[in-house]
């Protein structure tokens, strides 16, 4: 038996991005949350989070992996997140994802205080 969902969206996000989009997009904005608490997953001054799609799967499992693809890939075309890769191992094609500022703002999150010591500028190198 399959354990229970939740679905969770914001409705104003749905309205911009599409109501799956937005489901995918309530789970990422959770995700960056909990990494910023947690003090993980800081690259280049944004909070990220990565999965695979077999992962997404489980977490969504009235999604197939076609479907799980081409939402992820609407969400990027629609600018509602970034993704990007931060794996050492080369041959690692780990896809990590953030919130857009537009989706940060939507949430209600502040997009001018990136870094990690929260302050207005990244420390100089």
């Amino acid at each position: 038996m399959t354990p229970l969902t939740q679905i969770h969206a914001e409705g104003r996000v749905a309205e911009r991005y599409g109501l799956e989009e937005a489901i995918f997009l309530h789970a990422l904005m959770f995700w960056y949350r909990t990494n910023r608490g947690n003090g993980q997953n800081f690259h280049g001054g944004r909070w990220w989070t990565y999965n695979s799609v077999k992962a997404f799967e489980e977490v969504f499992p009235w999604w197939t992996a076609g479907q799980i693809r081409r939402i992820i890939a609407r969400c990027r075309e629609k600018e509602a997140m970034l993704t990007g890769s931060f794996s050492q191992d080369r041959r690692d094609r780990t896809a990590w994802y953030t919130p857009s500022d537009e989706l940060l703002e939507l949430y209600g999150e502040s997009v001018n205080c990136i870094c990690t010591n929260q302050q207005m500028q990244p420390p100089e190198p």
